[in-house]
């Protein structure tokens, strides 16, 4: 899943892109969320936001310029330092409007598990709640003409499990207005004793 956002935070406008991978983990209760993905990696057009989501969430963020087209034609650009290229568009439809798949209000609910630090032992696996919700859109994404390229250059994210995956992409989700929300990053022993509320 390749998710892009251009969103505020306190009046501060930012872009941001994440690369997660689906994943079936025994450690977490079955049906408290809906589904569980593991972050690989996340990018922030803010540098200050990047040190504070590594730092205080122990997320894997990394500054990268991105660009951001959330409108028909959707179009994504980003370039790191570390090399770390993503480059995906929903070609033009000269003659007619591509027909959404779906069009309604939807919310998602899950688990993000994020990379254990050098060392760290599997006990120690940590992961946040997030919520995304809004009126959604769902394209079918055209092989023939929309493009997806992706270089991972020395980020971290190239030694996950996204690396080996074969990633194909099947749809185009958009909401044009949405809410985001997570939680702080905790061991998944918390998350386990929590009552979650959809």
């Amino acid at each position: 899943m390749i998710v892009a956002a251009e969103a505020r935070f306190y009046g501060v406008q930012f872009r941001e892109v994440s690369i997660s991978v689906s994943v079936s983990s025994q450690s977490l209760r079955a049906g408290q969320l809906g589904e569980t993905w593991f972050l690989a990696q996340a990018w922030s057009s803010v540098r200050a936001f990047a040190w504070v989501e590594r730092t205080m969430f122990s997320t894997p963020y990394e500054h990268a310029l991105i660009s951001l087209d959330p409108l028909q034609p959707v179009k994504i650009t980003l370039a790191s330092a570390t090399g770390a290229e993503l480059r995906a568009t929903m070609a033009p439809q000269t003659s007619t409007a591509r027909s959404a798949k779906s069009d309604a209000d939807e919310e998602w609910l899950g688990y993000l598990l994020v990379p254990n630090r050098v060392g760290a032992s599997a006990q120690r696996q940590q992961a946040f709640i997030a919520r995304l919700r809004g009126r959604t859109q769902r394209f079918a994404f055209d092989p023939q003409q929309d493009e997806l390229r992706i270089s991972a250059g020395t980020s971290t994210w190239a030694r996950s499990p996204f690396a080996d995956c074969d990633f194909v992409a099947d749809e185009w989700v958009i909401r044009g207005d949405g809410f985001h929300a997570k939680s702080r990053t905790y061991r998944l022993t918390e998350i386990e004793q929590m009552t979650v509320s959809p």
